[in-house]
């Protein structure tokens, strides 16, 4: 007997304590039982009104969209909104700190988090399931549908915890937790409405896909990016937890170059050769990357007294990770692996899919990408001329879009004010990303256009150069530090 009682504690201690306790204190919530009450009135109603029914031909069509018409505000709110109140509550309370004095890393409260939200998640899905099993009997959904459809909402419960759970690690600061409140609870409640009302326009393009036996291309296609979204809000999340001296920026400088070289890859294996295709993810890794080289180029330029600690004792090792550690300049150098990666992996795809890169595509990748550099090297500037410290930092995230914003638009409203009117693209337009890359798009008089790119490139560059510099000594100096310990 006291083997069998040993056995279940020890597995409870090797999984994560917050999973237990979250569980734990889940199934001892009023919201919780609330919650499981209303799904089972749910089934039982929509039983009893298939029941009425009959066994009309396609019945089971009809009972599958009310299940999951039930199933969708559970699965994309309740659930994410109960992780984001428990990380609130938590964060607010000082219990995150004392969490944080233990063996517990960042990580691994965001995981347990997210794997007591699944817990919860896969007890609601245990309530619905005999119902899902009744309507596959009665006929008019299939079962890959209704896989389909169950393991995309699978994910997007998953995305939408880790974003409650980043906006619960935001929700600190007293003055900052009716913001976060408010914005999740538009946004669940908004994206639970819109899935909703369009659950039988999407059931059927599901069953639309599965006929052409396009099953695993389209839902790669849907689960990638929501994937992608999933690592981001764990890290972020994560790095709310995290220490200022901690490192904060390796996990999403990693991410970065990963799902620029993994999206390529994808697209190879599942998506039919295309000459567009490889500009195309040029063109999205670009927009996406901007938040991205937002905040690594903005962060301080030394490393913190902790990082110096834990950079690479061997010379080579240290060299390698010269790009993924903290810091401005490193952040500088980082950027620049980005967009070789993005642009270099434009052409291996033409390689490897057999296609003919389009011309017009491929200008327009580049001046993205150097549009990229340029922001990023103003950004750069634009915080090493700032004080040091915290304050600084913001205030660079925050000044550098509305630079670019200013650059973009304030040419087009002066030529509107003097000539009342707007001509088309010339060289005052220069720092109008979006009509610069348009007018490279369609026409084949680029030359001019990249040349002056080019020139703004190399002139920010020669500014930026040096805290790149710098930061590569300071790894190396770190690195030889602690060889001689």
């Amino acid at each position: 007997m006291s083997d069998g009682v040993a056995l279940p504690e020890r597995m409870l201690d090797r999984c994560n304590p917050i999973l237990v306790r979250e569980v734990q204190q889940a199934v001892n919530g009023r919201a919780f039982l609330l919650t499981v009450s209303a799904s089972i009135c749910c089934v039982t109603i929509i039983a009893m009104v298939i029941a009425a029914s009959g066994s009309a031909s396609g019945e089971g069509l009809s009972a599958f969209i009310w299940t999951l018409t039930f199933f969708v505000p559970v699965a994309l709110f309740i659930v994410p909104f109960q992780a984001f109140l428990s990380t609130r509550h938590e964060v607010s309370g000082g219990t995150a700190e004392h969490l944080l004095l233990t063996r517990l890393r960042p990580g691994a409260i965001v995981r347990g988090k997210l794997l007591a939200a699944m817990v919860q998640y896969l007890v609601y899905l245990s309530i619905f399931a005999p119902l899902i099993a009744l309507t596959f009997l009665l006929r008019g959904v299939d079962v890959p549908s209704i896989a389909f459809l169950l393991g995309l909402c699978t994910l997007a419960s998953l995305c939408a915890t880790a974003f409650s759970v980043l906006l619960g690690a935001s929700s600190a600061s007293a003055r900052a937790r009716t913001l976060p409140y408010i914005l999740l609870a538009v946004i669940l409640g908004g994206f639970s409405l819109s899935v909703m009302g369009a659950m039988q326009t999407l059931l059927m393009s599901v069953g639309f896909v599965i006929r052409r036996g396009e099953f695993w291309k389209v839902f790669g296609a849907l689960s990638f990016p929501v994937i992608a979204m999933l690592l981001l809000f764990s890290q972020g999340a994560a790095a709310q937890l995290t220490h200022a001296y901690e490192n904060r920026s390796t996990p999403f400088r990693l991410l970065s170059f990963a799902a620029v070289v993994v999206a390529y890859i994808w697209i190879w294996l599942v998506a039919p050769p295309d000459d567009d295709a490889g500009p195309a993810m040029a063109l999205i890794a670009a927009a996406i990357f901007f938040f991205f080289w937002l905040f690594s180029v903005t962060e301080e330029e030394q490393l913190s007294p902790r990082m110096k600690t834990r950079v690479p004792r061997r010379s080579w090792l240290a060299a390698l990770s010269v790009p993924f550690l903290p810091g401005g300049g490193r952040g500088m150098l980082h950027s620049w692996m980005v967009a070789v990666a993005a642009i270099g992996g434009m052409y291996v795809y033409s390689d490897l899919a057999g296609v003919t890169i389009d011309q017009n595509g491929e200008m327009a990748a580049w001046t993205a990408w150097m549009y990229v550099m340029i922001y990023a090297s103003m950004a750069r500037l634009l915080r090493g001329r700032l004080a040091s410290g915290e304050r600084g930092t913001r205030l660079a995230r925050v000044a550098t879009p509305a630079i670019i914003f200013l650059l973009a638009v304030l040419p087009t409203v002066f030529e509107a004010l003097a000539d009342q009117r707007v001509r088309g693209w010339h060289t005052g337009q220069i720092f109008n990303p979006f009509w610069t890359i348009e007018q490279v798009g369609r026409s084949r008089t680029f030359g001019p256009v990249l040349s002056v790119l080019a020139l703004t490139n190399m002139l920010l560059l020669v500014f930026t150069a040096p805290a790149m510099g710098r930061g590569i000594v300071e790894v190396r100096a770190a690195s030889r530090a602690r060889r001689a310990r």
